[in-house]
């Protein structure tokens, strides 16, 4: 058996996200060989263990600056107050 292929003689992908189980609010995720959680909350309803889904993720630049900016605020803040 090759390394991408399966029991049956498919070839499997290493970049298909699968549903594997529920665990309370929390989906276990398959992503080849490797598992993760996400909170249940994030992704469609409806959704069922076996389903294969599309995860896109990207930066937010703007909410990133946001956070930066609040983040410089604060620190000038407690220099200026010692």
């Amino acid at each position: 058996m090759m390394k991408n292929e399966n029991i049956w003689g498919g070839f499997m992908s290493d970049k298909l996200f699968i549903v594997d189980r529920f665990e309370g609010d929390y989906v276990v995720i398959e992503y080849g060989r490797k598992t993760f959680t996400l909170p249940k909350e994030i992704l469609p309803q409806g959704i069922n263990e076996k389903d294969v889904i599309d995860i896109t993720i990207k930066v937010n630049s703007l909410e990133t600056e946001k956070r930066q900016k609040l983040i410089m605020n604060i620190l000038k803040k407690i220099r200026t107050d010692d």
